[in-house]
């Protein structure tokens, strides 16, 4: 009802108004509130927003085109340039409207229309003003094209496509303006048919073309999607793509604040490009991130190193102000030191194992890192459940100050974080000899002014919970002696499985995780034959420090006692039946069933001997043994009662 209103009221102003009829601009005003009552009341009529009608609308630029053709031929060609200007008014303010829609609504054929309507003035008329629409026309269509398939370059385009359609202007322009100085006297200067003209023209065009291509330049190559360039950038793009950084550009970053700092990473980005290409790289190209980016304006700059507090995975206190402000072990960090990007598919995130690395690096065979545990673990206030029995810190704990986390959780590393030849070659290319004299310098030059994450140098360092047999077969001091690797006959004692045919059965300290130098901390020398050496021992103490009542050093001592009880007892057995078998004189299927058993009895024996714990690893898997070495020897002892024993010829053995 407004719309019927508004154009009933811009009919009776026309009407009122005879002498503007025959003008031009009455005839295009015409022309145009027809073309757009008609679009806005479509838009009405279907409930949409007018610019979803621009599709009709630059159909009917082609109506009012054909309209002047035909009435060019007629007795009113007067309004053929009215109709003209009218379809190239409306094809242009289509392109205008869809220019700015999103591709996925395909704007190309909005612009392809407006081309065959610029096209045809251009024709029907001869003004070059319609040649400069069409190019116009054409390159939005194209880039349209580009902008649908998703490119990251798409606003670099429209960059380059708005500085070519101001210089394509410019030429259209240039003969207007050369008439126009003509009548100055100042031609001369611009003719390019004279020398200082051509001359002229040609520095003021180099001039140009430097300053558009320089600022296209420096745009371009600021665009994150330029880094990509260069094949092995794609892992880092990537990663900042689904990082917290992925609206921060690279060289928000890569460049510190200040306008030098950025002239200076312009030019280092150059001499990279340019080895790039040449192949002429010396050394593996290194993205530097300063404290001053992180800090800068708009980023972190408001954090305070000073009070903040932070819980790293959801339980570690950390202080920035601890490691960047007093140089921990000497040294100094850096941002980038911890926010490094050794976190796969993150980019600038901190992982546990750079933690690892500073914190465990050179403590050797040390089962704790610098500090304690409690600096960055919680004893836990509940029971927990363990090789499934239920434990309680809290309870054990009580009262017993000589318990150390590392008695039971021990040998939780795995590597020593040195710094190979091999990690240096990966940036120091075509280097043979690489020798590192100070490493203090070494660094300082690599981390505190390289800001070198630590990873990048030092091989990793895992920390964490490992199972059992891995906690063995890590005790290096351990299986220096007890040969066999995780398979030594302490261990198998230890785990329960020695012995074929019996359940396996490990030890309860096994089940709870403690490993050898839980209990074999007191440190001894000792010699085996000519060779002198440490080891480390265990005895009653170490379990009255742990559990606290002196009952179970006692309980110790009694385990040790009857197991040397029962090798006294067995062991002489074992031989005296070994050698009767020898010489007794009885059917091949009960000898050959003695001697499976005095083996097997012997075995076992053997097991207990050099285990030489006497029961301490395992008491119950050893007296479960114990009982079936006396078994077996019972049941030879039954067999050979009946035997006759003298002697058999040696051949019938």
């Amino acid at each position: 009802a407004m719309l019927s209103v508004g154009a009933g009221a811009m009919a009776l102003i026309y009407a009122l108004m005879p002498t503007l009829r025959g003008r031009t601009g009455f005839r295009v005003g015409t022309g145009l509130w027809v073309s757009f009552v008609a679009m806005l009341a479509l838009a009405g009529w279907a409930h949409t927003p007018y610019p979803q009608q621009v599709g009709l609308l630059v159909l009917a630029s082609l109506g009012w085109l054909a309209a002047g053709q035909v009435v060019s031929r007629t007795t009113a060609k007067d309004w053929s340039l009215c109709l003209y200007v009218t379809a190239a008014i409306l094809a242009g303010f289509c392109s205008i409207v869809r220019m700015f829609a999103p591709a996925v609504e395909g704007s190309w054929p909005i612009f392809m229309v407006s081309g065959m309507v610029f096209a045809s003035l251009f024709v029907i008329l001869r003004q070059d003003v319609f040649a400069y629409l069409l190019t116009l026309s054409l390159s939005l269509m194209a880039f349209d094209w580009i902008k649908s398939d998703t490119s990251a370059f798409t606003q670099d385009v429209l960059f380059y496509l708005i500085i070519g359609g101001v210089v394509l202007a410019a030429g259209f322009i240039l003969p207007y303006l050369w008439r126009a100085l003509g009548r100055t006297g100042w031609v001369p200067i611009f003719a390019i048919f004279t020398r200082r003209g051509a001359i002229l023209l040609a520095v003021v065009g180099v001039a140009c073309t430097v300053l558009l291509s320089s600022t296209y330049s420096l745009e371009l190559t600021a665009h994150p999607k330029f880094c990509t360039s260069c094949h092995n950038m794609g892992q880092y793009y990537n990663s900042w793509e689904h990082s917290a950084h992925q609206e921060v550009a690279c060289i928000k970053c890569h460049y510190e604040p200040g306008i030098t700092n950025t002239i200076a990473g312009k030019i280092g980005g150059l001499v990279q490009v340019v080895k790039y290409v040449s192949h002429a790289y010396d050394s593996k190209p290194s993205a530097i991130i300063s404290n001053q980016s992180c800090m800068r304006e708009g980023c972190h700059w408001d954090m305070d190193h000073s009070k903040e507090t932070l819980l790293f995975k959801g339980q570690i206190a950390f202080r920035h102000d601890k490691h960047l402000g007093q140089h921990p072990r000497g040294k100094e960090l850096n941002c980038v030191t911890c926010h490094g990007q050794t976190v796969e598919g993150q980019h600038i995130s901190v992982s546990q194992t750079t933690c690892v690395s500073c914190h465990f690096y050179g403590r050797g065979d040390k089962a704790v890192a610098v500090g304690d545990c409690l600096t960055c673990h919680t004893q836990p206030e509940k029971p927990v459940t363990f090789m499934g029995q239920s434990f309680s810190h809290t309870k054990f704990l009580k009262g017993k100050d000589g318990v150390e986390c590392s008695h039971c959780h021990n040998r939780v590393t795995e590597g020593s974080g040195s710094v190979s030849v091999t990690r240096c070659r990966s940036c120091h290319l075509g280097k043979d000899q690489i020798e590192v004299d100070d490493q203090e310098q070494f660094h300082l030059t690599h981390v505190s002014q390289g800001h070198f994450d630590c990873l990048q140098c030092h091989d990793e360092i895992k920390h964490g919970t490992r199972p059992m047999e891995q906690q063995l077969l890590a005790a290096g001091n351990c299986s220096t002696c007890h040969t066999g690797e995780r398979h030594s006959i302490q261990e198998r004692v230890y785990a329960g499985t020695v012995a074929t045919g019996m359940k396996v059965a490990p030890d309860v300290m096994y089940k709870a995780g403690v490993a050898c130098e839980g209990c074999h901390t007191d440190v001894k020398a000792t010699e085996s034959g000519a060779t002198a050496f440490t080891a480390k021992f265990s005895g009653a103490r170490q379990c009255v420090d742990c559990h606290g009542k002196k009952r179970y050093g006692q309980m110790l001592e009694d385990w040790q006692e009857a197991t040397r009880e029962s090798i006294a007892k067995f062991q002489p057995a074992v031989d005296e039946l070994t050698r009767k078998l020898r010489s007794a004189k009885a059917p091949a299927d009960e000898v050959a069933r003695v001697g499976t058993l005095l083996q097997s009895a012997g075995t076992k024996l053997a097991y207990v001997v050099q285990d030489g714990s006497l029961g301490a690893h395992n008491y119950p898997y050893l007296e479960d043994l114990l009982f079936r070495v006396e078994e077996e020897i019972d049941a030879c002892r039954s067999l050979m009662a009946n035997w006759d024993q003298p002697a058999m010829p040696e051949g019938d053995e």
